[in-house]
């Protein structure tokens, strides 16, 4: 299993653009979900596989079902995610398309898939959610443990999220670069020569007549 220090600079750039064109998708991250593991039964070593199992076998399967009586409409799995484990506390950014209708039964549901799939109770602080308002600063937040080549270039805070083993982050099918293509959908990622000059660590030139909002370089401490 293979170790990281940060989000790298494709998967980052990847993962800002599938969050600020999933609204044109028809599919905006309605949701921010974060998980703990340190206060769950499974704790951190086991939380990923829990997390899979969380994202796909179970929130997946309850938003794509059809439904014969319902207040709400089936819709893709749309979501995107992020491992943190600063300081050794491990735990998941998740930020997901919850159809129109369904945020009651969401709400409800999501902690009892918690504790099915980390094998007992959950401790306090163990599980968040909150309703997302700005799909920009959300990308704000969940990219700064982004690679310092990434966040110079898009100007996001840098605030190192420590090691994780395994995938450290992720895009799902339905907001892939695949699923924007067929959308047209289309989305500025750092390319070739920009994603080159920033791994050798250099500075951006300062944007003519203006500066970095302190919004932007405070993200981290905002609501989402």
């Amino acid at each position: 299993m293979t170790s990281s220090e940060c989000i790298k600079i494709a998967m980052a750039s990847n993962m800002r653009v599938a969050i600020n064109a999933a609204e044109a998708m028809g599919l905006p991250l309605t949701h921010f979900v974060t998980v703990n593991f340190a206060h769950t039964n499974c704790g951190p070593d086991k939380g990923l596989q829990a997390f899979r199992e969380l994202r796909n076998n179970r929130f997946g399967k309850w938003v794509t079902r059809t439904r014969k009586k319902a207040l709400w409409q089936a819709a893709q799995a749309a979501h995107v995610w992020v491992v943190e484990n600063p300081d050794d506390l491990t735990h998941v950014h998740w930020a997901v398309h919850v159809p129109a209708g369904a945020e009651p039964e969401f709400i409800r549901l999501m902690p009892k898939w918690l504790r099915a799939v980390t094998g007992g109770p959950l401790a306090p602080g163990a599980l968040d959610m909150r309703p997302v308002h700005d799909a920009s600063r959300l990308a704000l937040y969940m990219l700064k443990g982004a690679s310092e080549g990434y966040t110079t270039f898009a100007n996001i805070h840098h605030v190192p999220q420590g090691t994780v083993d395994g995938r450290r982050c992720g895009v799902s099918h339905a907001l892939n670069r695949t699923a924007r293509k067929a959308a047209g959908i289309n989305g500025q990622r750092m390319r070739g020569q920009n994603r080159a000059f920033y791994k050798r660590g250099n500075q951006p030139a300062p944007a003519l007549g203006g500066t970095v909002s302190s919004s932007q370089r405070a993200g981290v401490d905002r609501s989402i």
